[in-house]
């Protein structure tokens, strides 16, 4: 008896999670996030590239090398007979992460980590902007709706800001309590 009755309560469980879950597909929202999320990524592509494009040049500059290829030797194989405390040696025999972890050395890439750090920074930065007009504007709704109604005193019905007498409970308004 107590199985046929968690079978009829786990049916309906399932049964509702299944509803909840066409709600959740086929509201709008979902189809929102979806563009959201598809919009990001394509975002996320251009930020990329301009980090990779217009400011590691310049970090490139002032360091005298490509960043993203900027690494520092850990572990090298003895078989190459070179010493990994050499750094200058090194880097200038491999002078890319990609060359040098070939070879076998194992290495820190502190150029690409850089160029993702600054990365995050701009989506980051952008992001924050983003949330900061979007909350501005909700504010600014927020406050517009507050100045166009009131509350009446007697009915708590919403009314105008500038009536004299609630539409509802008839009751006449002293602008004075306002």
């Amino acid at each position: 008896m107590s199985e046929q009755r968690f079978i009829k309560v786990s049916s309906k469980k399932v049964f509702s999670i299944w509803k909840e879950f066409k709600k959740f597909i086929l509201e709008r929202s979902i189809f929102e996030i979806a563009v959201g999320t598809i919009i990001a990524a394509a975002f996320g592509a251009i930020v990329e590239s301009f980090t990779d494009n217009m400011i590691s040049p310049f970090l490139g500059i002032a360091a005298a090398k490509n960043m993203h290829n900027a690494y520092l030797p850990i572990k090298c194989p003895e078989a190459l007979n070179i010493a990994c405390t050499d750094v200058f040696l090194v880097t200038s025999t491999y002078p890319t992460v990609a060359d040098a972890q070939a070879a076998g050395i194992v290495t820190w890439n502190y150029g690409a980590f850089i160029e993702d750090f600054i990365n995050f920074l701009i989506k980051g930065f952008i992001l924050f902007m983003i949330v900061k007009v979007i909350a501005a504007a909700s504010f600014r709704k927020t406050k517009e709706k507050a100045a166009t109604e009131r509350e009446c005193l007697y009915c708590c019905s919403m009314i105008p800001i500038k009536a004299t007498k609630c539409s509802s409970c008839k009751s006449l308004l002293d602008q004075s309590k306002f």
